[in-house]
């Protein structure tokens, strides 16, 4: 599953908790975080934050890419 999160706000980062209906996110996989941040050339990846809790930087686009249980 991909979680496609955005933040308007061009000043401040937005932490966001994430909840799932009939999902369940896998405990032990790492979760993928591609980002489009203000002022890029190009969309970076990272592991980091968690399927619940994510830190969206300010004025970006954010895919957290999860996988199943």
């Amino acid at each position: 599953m991909s979680v496609l999160l955005i933040n308007k706000d061009p000043a401040n980062a937005a932490t966001v908790t994430l909840s799932y209906s009939r999902f369940t996110p896998s405990s032990s996989a790492t979760t993928t975080v591609y980002s489009y941040l203000k002022n890029a050339t190009s969309i970076g990846s990272a592991a980091t934050g968690s399927a619940t809790r994510q830190t969206v930087p300010a004025y970006s686009i954010v895919v957290v890419q999860l996988h199943h249980n």
